[in-house]
């Protein structure tokens, strides 16, 4: 008998206890996913936070990459939000940004108040490798998925991370396609420039040891300080020693300040290729006629017919007055692939996100067939080469992407 009271009064005491709990609200549950959370709580609102180039040496590309997270953010809340299962609702999107002036150590500070003070839901790609290289060390850093772009150093994901996945194609194989393409057109001589920087130095080298792979008769590299001002003495060592291409691996405002001083001292080689430059509206309209025939990398064109492309070249041009290039497509395209694991996950939680991100094909404006490999590799996105035609950009390898021809050699004179 008394072991039946003293059973009954532990009863009563479980009974309080968890009573307390659900009054204080502290009552612990199992997700639908699987994963054991605290009580659900409500949201209105999916959180996306990042940081953009707005000053320094990448605020060119840092504009339209907040152009085009903009675009979306204004998209898919114009169609009432992104669907979660999880809430039973829609949920609109909102993007917060702070200016990483082009520096590395201010980008990583900055996700680091994004992630922990401002407390977004998922992180936004900034741009260039280097500024990559130390965002992706603060996500892994807090366990919170990263699908990124523009930031493509083979670097970034060599280092085994479990929660970064890229979009964009690996920066050593950047330069293939176009010397893959000189070699067909037969080029001799190969002259590589490289600025000292992540992206730059990864791109070039891969060029390079493509280059000699493919069995080029001569090709030289040589790396110079970032952000040059003054590209004389470099333009008189190319003159000596004569290369038929100049394959010049910088930014957009070096590549152009590159060509426009190539023309000053009248050094015309047989092809110039800027990696970054002939892609943008802007570099072209700056130059002038001084674009025509400059070749260059081609990551993305708003003419491709993949999924939703025409659309949004056409909303990037009504309201930008330019045409989209890789700088806002891609990270458009990331911004596409976030939403549709949510979709599919059906929850914002992170764990059930990676698991849809490791196991699915993804469509976008960027590619059709995007999957994600081991330690986030990319797999279905390709790169190409254009040239200025017209005062256009347009594919032109590798062959079948379009029937335009590549022109070589470039006229002997300046246009």
């Amino acid at each position: 008998m008394a072991k039946t009271k003293g059973l009954r009064w532990w009863m009563w005491v479980a009974v309080v206890i968890v009573v307390l709990l659900v009054v204080g609200g502290v009552v612990i549950w199992w997700a639908p996913w699987g994963t054991q959370q605290s009580a659900h709580v409500e949201k209105e609102e999916i959180l996306f936070g990042g940081s953009c180039s707005i000053t320094g040496q990448y605020s060119l590309p840092g504009e339209r990459e907040l152009w085009a997270v903009q675009l979306w953010v204004d998209r898919v809340n114009a169609k009432g939000g992104i669907y979660v299962r999880e809430y039973g609702k829609k949920l609109r999107v909102r993007y917060i940004f702070y200016d990483d002036k082009s520096d590395p150590t201010t980008a990583a500070k900055l996700y680091e108040k994004l992630i922990t003070e401002d407390k977004i839901d998922f992180a936004v790609t900034p741009y260039s490798s280097s500024i990559g290289f130390a965002v992706t060390t603060i996500c892994e850093k807090y366990g919170v998925p990263f699908v990124y772009t523009n930031c493509m150093s083979d670097s970034i994901l060599a280092r085994g991370y479990q929660h970064i996945y890229m979009v964009g194609v690996l920066a050593s194989r950047h330069g293939w396609g176009g010397i893959e393409m000189f070699n067909e057109l037969g080029a001799k001589h190969i002259a590589i420039i490289a600025e000292k920087s992540e992206w730059s130095m990864m791109y070039a080298k891969g060029a390079y040891n493509r280059s000699l792979a493919l069995g080029i008769p001569t090709v030289t590299y040589t790396e110079i300080e970032k952000e040059c001002k003054d590209f004389t003495p470099l333009i008189l060592k190319l003159k000596s020693e004569n290369p038929d291409v100049v394959y010049a691996v910088l930014y957009h405002a070096e590549s152009m300040l590159l060509v426009k001083q190539m023309k000053e001292l009248n050094y015309r080689p047989k092809a110039i290729w800027c990696a970054l430059g002939p892609e943008e509206d802007s570099w072209r309209k700056a130059l002038g006629s001084t674009a025509e025939y400059i070749f260059g990398t081609l990551y993305y064109h708003h003419e491709w017919n993949t999924p939703g492309n025409k659309e949004f070249a056409e909303k990037f041009l009504e309201r930008y007055g330019e045409r989209p290039t890789h700088l806002a497509a891609c990270p458009y395209a990331t911004l596409e692939v976030y939403q549709q694991a949510i979709e599919k996950a059906g929850t914002l939680n992170y764990t059930a996100i990676e698991k849809v991100l490791r196991t699915t094909t993804f469509s976008t404006i960027y590619t059709a067939n995007l999957t994600f490999l081991e330690f986030g590799y990319p797999a279905g996105t390709v790169v190409g080469c254009g040239q200025v035609i017209r005062g256009d950009f347009k594919p032109i390898w590798p062959p079948g992407w379009s029937s335009y021809k590549p022109t070589y050699p470039l006229p002997p004179e300046w246009p």
